[in-house]
């Protein structure tokens, strides 16, 4: 699978952004692309006031970067809000 991967380009990442981490990247002829180890291209932070908020700002960063034929987890902030209190020890230490 990671073999098909390999290659694939990654468009419209900024360096200064730093709510996107590429991940799973390489640089070849000046050009970034899928590197093909694990499948991840990037990973998108968000931050707000609520969850809600850093999930919404999360994936408006989402968009910033273009992968042809990108999959992205849906689920992430309904995750946390439903796992708040196992979460919530984390937050504060």
């Amino acid at each position: 699978l990671y073999d098909q991967i390999r290659g694939v380009p990654i468009e419209g990442w900024d360096v200064s952004n730093r709510s996107i981490i590429l991940y799973d990247a390489m640089q070849l002829d000046g050009k970034l692309q899928i590197a093909g180890t694990c499948g991840i291209a990037y990973i998108a932070l968000g931050k707000g006031r609520s969850i809600e908020q850093a999930t919404a700002e999360c994936y408006k960063f989402i968009g910033d970067v273009q992968v042809p034929n990108l999959g992205f987890r849906t689920d992430c902030g309904a995750r946390v809000l439903k796992n708040w209190q196992a979460v919530l020890p984390w937050v504060r230490a």
